[in-house]
């Protein structure tokens, strides 16, 4: 996997591993939106791990349960051997997040200790035997008190003990279709052709500037967006000659995203065509 040298190792191994799972997402056949009720996330919340942020150990899970679901998938059989291991993926992620709290000057957190070892089936049989002899000498020295002997059976013990299981937790669903007036939506991206050979959706931090203003976020074809409002008085995107996106026509609206980031209404499909509410 690949190995950053130098400042700023903390952010190129974070941008490293979140674009080597979107690959993986890509290459096991599915999209974003098919894991939203696969992982048990929202489509905002998996969007903001997939996207935006530092790396976070508390994340982990997050980013596991999308590792898991990719490998589930048949397609994930013609993946590189070490990839088709989750042990990779946890290496991975650990080293970016060790690499950011070194540059932030922190110590990484402990490894966790090894299981303990299970009890071999030898010494669980030893110990319902010796459980079964305690029992018939208490019962043996019972009736040799009282000096009455008695034709009843010892009492035995259990070699098994009873377990009783627990409830399962609840189930995770995915989140509700996006109504008139709520918010955010999920959207995507659908289109990144600008007639200059882009191949990324650059969101803008001005929608209303003359130019373009890139905040510094590129978001490829299919990408999950999280839309919370939007303007129709923006700067007028022009669209290039072969352009098939979601609204034929230049148009000022724009979207705001959750990360503070704008993009351009005909670069952007609403999920569901929900009603977006102005800015």
């Amino acid at each position: 996997m690949p190995v950053g040298n130098g400042r700023n190792t903390s952010g190129r191994r974070a941008e490293e591993f979140r674009r080597a799972i979107k690959k993986l997402i890509a290459d096991c056949g599915t999209t974003q939106a098919s894991l939203v009720p696969k992982v048990g996330m929202s489509a905002p919340v998996l969007s903001r791990l997939l996207n935006q942020g530092p790396l976070k150990s508390e994340s982990r899970e997050e980013f596991q349960k999308v590792v898991t679901a990719c490998l589930s998938l048949p397609e994930a059989k013609d993946l590189p051997a070490e990839q088709q291991d989750e042990g990779y993926w946890k290496q991975f992620f650990d080293e970016a997040v060790n690499a950011q709290l070194a540059d932030e000057g922190q110590e990484p957190p402990p490894s966790s200790p090894p299981p303990l070892p299970s009890r071999s089936p030898v010494v669980v049989v030893l110990v319902a035997v010796g459980v079964v002899l305690l029992g018939v000498g208490a019962w043996l020295l019972s009736t040799g008190t009282t000096g009455h002997s008695s034709a009843s059976s010892p009492p035995t013990a259990s070699a098994t003990p009873s377990v009783t299981p627990s409830s399962p937790g609840p189930v995770p669903t995915g989140p509700s279709p996006a109504g008139a007036g709520a918010g955010p939506f999920p959207a995507h991206v659908s289109w990144t052709d600008d007639g200059a050979g882009s191949k990324l959706l650059a969101t803008s931090k001005d929608p209303r500037a003359a130019a373009p203003n890139p905040d510094g976020r590129g978001y490829n074809p299919d990408d999950l967006l999280s839309v919370v409002c939007r303007i129709d008085g923006g700067r007028k995107v022009t669209v290039g000659p072969s352009y098939s996106g979601p609204n034929p026509q230049p148009t000022g609206t724009w979207y705001r995203l959750d990360t503070g980031g704008w993009a351009p209404a005909v670069y952007t499909r609403i999920d569901n065509a929900a009603p977006v509410p102005p800015c």
